[in-house]
């Protein structure tokens, strides 16, 4: 079973009344092991495989997940960017 505690957990953020538990990944691209490598590509698959680590376990919980992928340049994947805009247009709290 992998480590299935998530970075953050924010109540009412995608939907009301629902809980969601983000992970936070962060990737330097210019280590070897990633050169030559699209950056873009390299969030795409990391996203994927935060998903396919924790969805299940979050979703028998009841609880939404939500993999944050980011590069030390600042470029984010696909839900943190969804995420990063929704939160700067919202109000929500973060869960203890």
């Amino acid at each position: 079973m992998p480590e299935t505690r998530g970075n953050v957990a924010i109540h009412g953020f995608w939907h009301r009344g629902a809980r969601v538990i983000f992970n936070i990944r962060v990737t330097d691209t210019n280590a070897p092991s990633y050169q030559g490598q699209d950056p873009k590509k390299v969030l795409a698959k990391q996203e994927k495989e935060e998903k396919d680590k924790y969805v299940k376990h979050y979703l028998t919980r009841r609880r939404h997940f939500t993999p944050l992928v980011f590069l030390v340049d600042g470029l984010q994947g696909a839900k943190a960017e969804a995420a990063m805009k929704l939160a700067a247009q919202s109000r929500w709290s973060i869960a203890p």
